[in-house]
């Protein structure tokens, strides 16, 4: 089988790398200072969300739509992914006892399906007006 690296699936999933590798140091390093997993969590998750938002519109789903529609959309989703990245981290570190880095494991393994859903359908379809036609 072989992995066409150019589809959507496969971009949105690089952007989510490279932007949950950078949130995932950021966790770990605030858990080592001795911050609680759960407030670890949610700042890890900020550093990334320009990054990931601009690579997304721009090269994952090739977006046109206006940024005052797309980002008021985008920060919609990532806030309601960001709610229950925390709650799986929270559940999994306080009521389960796992490690902390294998509940942000977990927890992105839970929110990257339907972050990706998400966007694709709501934040930036592809049978969207660009920015050219809605000035016309």
């Amino acid at each position: 089988m072989k992995i066409d690296i150019n589809s959507r699936f496969m971009r949105f999933i690089s952007v989510g790398l490279a932007a949950n590798g950078v949130g995932l140091l950021v966790f770990q390093s605030l858990v080592w200072t001795g911050l609680p997993p759960e407030f670890a969590s949610f700042l890890g998750f900020f550093p990334a969300f320009a990054c990931a938002y601009l690579m997304n519109r721009m090269w994952a789903f090739k977006s046109n739509r206006l940024h005052r529609e797309a980002l008021v959309r985008y920060f919609l989703t990532t806030a309601g992914v960001l709610a229950l990245q925390i709650c799986v981290v929270f559940i999994l570190y306080r009521w389960v006892g796992i490690l902390p880095i294998i509940c942000q494991l977990t927890a992105l393994a839970v929110t990257v399906p339907i972050n990706y859903v998400v966007l694709k359908h709501w934040v930036f379809p592809e049978n969207e007006p660009t920015s050219a036609q809605t000035s016309a």
